[in-house]
């Protein structure tokens, strides 16, 4: 597959991240895929938020885990409130992108796969996790659900094969430890390869260039730079 850039938490260099205007910056902009957080909120909404806290990204305070729907509806973010997963797929009816579901609670899985499958987005979705588990989960409730790896720091062996474990065809890794032998090594492992977060055009196509297919970027400029091609999980 020819690489494509992916809008890290939506257009989050011109929005604030994870927001309804972020993803919307993202789909104007021409990005082909979408990443995002998802987390739970203590009466069972899935919402789009990094942190487990509303405190850096919002003018409240309090763990998301904590508080209802109601009160988390009420929060600021400087460019709309923390959106629903439900509203935001609802709002991208028409766009025909890839999404990339990151489960950062894993109490939100079941969730995030009921609202892919309600909203027809299962054949354009990636559940990702750094957690196993979380993924091993996902295999059990939605196998034909494609499923990535998040590694943090150099990719070891045993990421590998926790990834290999819960069936994920992706390993999304962190561009500062991606070299032209360790992509080598994870392409001749059977994966496919993701890297977070490149923000210089000549960092995207050099990645490119070693077989990486999903560039999660902040910058128009490595979607410029990689094209909007029609891209596939």
């Amino acid at each position: 597959m020819p690489p494509f850039a992916c809008a890290h938490r939506g257009l989050s260099s011109r929005k604030a991240e994870n927001t309804m205007a972020s993803f919307g910056a993202a789909v104007a902009a021409g990005f082909p895929a979408i990443e995002m957080d998802l987390r739970l909120t203590r009466d069972g909404h899935v919402v789009v938020l990094h942190d487990a806290t509303v405190d850096r990204t919002t003018d409240g305070k309090g763990r998301i885990s904590h508080l209802d729907w109601k009160e988390v509806a009420g929060l600021d973010t400087r460019d709309g409130p923390v959106p629903r997963l439900d509203d935001l797929m609802a709002s991208l009816r028409a766009w025909d992108g890839l999404w990339n579901l990151e489960v950062k609670a894993p109490a939100a899985l079941v969730g995030v796969l009921e609202l892919a499958a309600r909203h027809g987005l299962d054949s354009r979705s990636l559940v990702s996790a750094m957690d196993p588990e979380v993924l091993e989960e996902a295999q059990a409730l939605a196998p034909h659900v494609p499923r990535g790896f998040i590694a943090l720091g150099p990719i070891e062996e045993d990421d590998l094969d926790a990834a290999r474990s819960a069936g994920a065809r992706w390993i999304n890794a962190d561009h500062d430890y991606l070299d032209a032998d360790e992509a080598a090594r994870i392409l001749g492992a059977g994966f496919r390869l993701g890297a977070y977060t490149i923000n210089r055009a000549d960092r995207a196509k050099e990645l490119a260039a070693l077989g990486v297919e999903c560039v999660i970027t902040d910058d128009e400029a490595v979607l410029a730079a990689l094209g909007k091609p029609l891209a596939a999980w």
